[in-house]
């Protein structure tokens, strides 16, 4: 009761901004099949769900009308879902890199990304790798005399990105993989889909 005392309050919190829908993320998600390099979420394999995720995800479904993603996962669903009308209501940093408004589901604060800062964002990403769901950073080709040279951090790709572009990040993915394939496929496991744009490369073209 308790668990589903506090969901509600979190969707009444979104609600104060209009209609709520919500999106869950189903077994169907293409990243698994086309990660490599390292396995899609793979240091999650082990590890086991929340004692009541079962329960709150079947209260959302079967209660509030929770729609479940089909090809990919709930942020997709949240980032082609993205107008200049709506709000992404998350905690996941991940979903800055789509543009437009945003509310955070623990300090209950509105923010409003741009375009420039939301591809600014992904290219972060796409330079640190995203640890959470073991996809792997780039190192940092500064620190290349270093024995052991390490990743970009949050601070060095800021740093890094002043003055290099999107071009110079697909070269240092060929210099340390050796093949163009690796910059498609981390760039792919990290795009979240928009309305228009289902991948980086079409994207980033149009961008």
């Amino acid at each position: 009761l308790k668990a589903v005392e506090c969901v509600d309050y979190y969707l009444d919190k979104m609600a104060e901004l209009g209609d709520v829908r919500l999106f869950l993320s189903g077994k169907n998600n293409f990243r698994y099949e086309i990660s490599t390099i390292a396995p899609y979420k793979g240091n999650r394999a082990n590890k086991e769900k929340p004692l009541q995720y079962k329960n709150i995800r079947e209260y959302l479904i079967e209660h509030k009308g929770a729609e479940v993603s089909e090809e990919g996962e709930a942020d997709d669903c949240l980032g082609i879902n993205q107008t200049e009308n709506t709000y992404i209501a998350s905690i996941d940093k991940d979903l800055l890199q789509i543009a437009g408004n945003h509310f955070h589901l623990k300090k209950f604060t509105t923010s409003y990304i741009t375009e420039e800062e939301a591809f600014k964002n992904l290219c972060i990403q796409l330079l640190v790798g995203d640890s959470v769901d073991n996809i792997p950073g780039l190192k940092n080709p500064s620190k290349a005399h270093h024995a052991k040279p390490p990743n970009f951090s949050q601070a060095t790709a800021e740093e890094y990105l002043k003055d290099h572009t999107v071009e110079d990040i697909k070269q240092l993915y060929l210099d340390q993989y050796g093949n163009e394939g690796a910059f498609r496929e981390i760039s792919s496991l990290l795009f979240i889909r928009r309305k228009d744009f289902t991948d980086f490369e079409t994207f980033y073209q149009h961008y």
